[in-house]
């Protein structure tokens, strides 16, 4: 069956191509993010280190982080870092997931902020070395 002249052609993809793309771009923002916070992590100052835990402290605090996650997990929140079942294994996933955290709750955080939350929640809970 051909197209007959002078009608116009609707793409059925069209809503699922925008789905993709805007997954896309989520994903793409997502690792351009997280580059740089891997290279604070593997490369920053000792004399700012503490600095960094201090802020990433008072961030998980003021935006209260552990509130959050001991609505969905019970308790203090802080069981959210020490399940079995964790999804995060790695530094890279975890300054990841702090960056969904800010997305989805739209937190406001800055990529400053997420990767002090990401060493601090590191040093605390996780104690990644890589």
């Amino acid at each position: 069956m051909g197209h007959r002249i002078g009608a116009t052609y609707t793409n059925p993809m069209k809503s699922c191509d925008l789905s993709l793309r805007a997954h896309f771009a989520r994903t793409f923002i997502g690792v351009v993010i997280t580059f740089p916070l891997l290279i604070i992590f593997a490369f920053g100052a000792p004399e700012s280190n503490s600095a960094l835990l201090d802020s990433g402290k008072k961030l998980v605090s003021d935006v209260k982080c552990e509130a959050c996650h001991a609505s969905k997990r019970g308790g203090d929140g802080s069981s959210m870092y020490s399940r079995q079942d964790r999804r995060v294994t790695t530094i890279r996933q975890l300054s990841t997931q702090v960056g969904r955290c800010n997305n989805e709750l739209n937190l406001g955080l800055f990529p400053d902020d997420e990767a002090a939350i990401a060493a601090y929640l590191n040093a605390k809970h996780y104690k990644f070395k890589d």
